[in-house]
C-alpha cells in the first residue's frame, strides 16, 4: 500500500498499570501527524498520543489485519519531523513493530506490541527515532531484548553512557547541523547481505544541505545475530508507529550520562517543559 493513503488509528491506552491509563489525542491535518499530550501528570509523567498506520479505521474497533504491513528491506523510509517542543524528558517516537502479525488483544486493546512489553505483548521493534530537540536514538530490538542494540546521541547513568556518535553542537537548538528549533529530514535504510539478511540500520538526518549519518551494524542477542529475527519481522512487514510521552525518568535517552556529554543532566520533575506536540510529515518510501 501507498504510505501517502494509509488511515491513521489511534490508541485509547497508552500503557497499563492496575488502572488504564488513556492515551493522548492524535491529530491528521494536511497530511501532518501529531501526538499530543495529556495535561495530567500522574507519577512524573504524562500520557501521550500513540497512533498506527493502516489500510481502514473504525471507531472503538482495532483490527490487527488491517494494520500497515511494510517489508522495508532493501528500501529507505524518508519523512520529515518536528521536535521543537520536546525538551528534556519528553519522547517523540517513530518506530516499527509486528502489529500486523499479533493476535493478542493486549492489555492495552488495540493489539499492540513493541520489546518492553507495555502493553504486556512482546514483539519486535526498530525504533527509527526516539528523542527530543536534544537527544536522539535509533534502535533494534528483538522482541525479547528490551535494551537493543543502538545509535546517535544522549542518555546514560552514573555508570553508562549512551550513545554518542555527534554531540550537542552538532544536534540540538541552534545545532551547526541539526538546528531542533526547526523541522528536519530523517532517512532510514535497511540494506541486505548477499544471503538477504539484514546487515544494518543507516540513518541520517539532514536539514539545508547539512546531514548526520550513523546507524547499527552489528547486532548479538543471546549470543546469537539479532539480524535474523528482524530480517524475518521486516519481510514479514511492520506497522509504523507514532507516539509522544514524558517521564520523570528519561534520562536513559537524554541524561548526561557517566562521561557528563549528554545533554540533560536534571530530569524534570512533571513534564512541564513538554510542548503540546510532536510532528511529522512528508513519508516516502523508496527502494526496489
Amino acid at each position: 500500500s501507498d504510505i501517502t493513503t494509509m488511515q491513521v488509528v489511534r490508541s485509547n491506552h497508552s500503557k497499563t498499570t492496575d488502572t488504564f491509563y488513556y492515551a493522548g489525542p492524535v491529530t491528521v491535518e494536511d497530511g501532518v501527524l501529531s501526538p499530543g499530550m495529556l495535561e495530567e501528570v500522574i507519577s512524573g509523567s504524562r500520557n501521550g498520543g500513540r497512533a498506527y498506520l493502516a489500510s481502514s479505521c473504525k471507531e472503538e474497533i482495532y483490527d490487527p489485519t488491517t494494520y500497515a504491513a511494510f517489508d522495508l528491506l532493501d528500501k529507505t523510509f524518508t519523512y520529515t519531523t518536528d521536535m521543537s517542543n520536546a525538551d528534556c524528558g519528553c519522547n517523540g517516537a517513530l518506530y516499527l513493530v509486528s502489529m500486523a502479525q499479533n493476535k493478542e488483544e493486549s492489555e492495552c486493546g488495540d493489539y499492540y506490541c513493541d520489546a518492553n512489553s507495555v502493553c504486556g505483548v512482546r514483539c519486535s521493534e526498530i525504533d527509527i527515532q526516539e528523542g527530543n530537540k536534544h537527544s536522539w536514538h535509533s534502535t533494534l530490538h528483538d522482541a525479547q531484548d528490551g535494551a537493543g542494540a543502538g545509535a546517535g546521541y544522549g542518555g546514560g547513568g552514573d555508570e553508562w553512557n549512551g550513545p554518542r556518535d555527534f554531540t550537542s553542537e552538532q544536534y540540538g537548538p541552534g545545532g551547526n547541523t541539526i538546528d531542533t528549533t526547526m523541522p528536519f529530514q530523517v532517512s532510514v535504510s535497511f540494506p541486505t547481505d548477499s544471503s538477504g539478511q539484514l546487515s544494518a540500520m543507516n540513518m541520517k538526518l539532514e536539514q539545508d544541505g547539512k546531514s548526520l549519518e550513523f546507524g547499527v551494524d552489528e547486532y548479538t542477542y543471546n549470543g546469537q545475530s539479532g539480524f535474523t529475527e528482524l530480517t524475518a519481522s521486516l519481510s514479514a512487514g511492520m506497522t509504523p508507529t507514532f507516539s509522544y510521552w514524558c517521564s520523570d525518568d528519561m534520562l536513559w535517552m537524554d541524561g548526561a550520562g557517566q562521561d557528563g556529554l549528554g545533554p540533560c543532566p536534571n530530569a524534570p520533575e512533571d513534564g512541564s517543559k513538554c510542548g503540546d506536540t510532536v510532528s511529522f510529515y512528508d513519508f516516502k518510501i523508496t527502494g526496489e
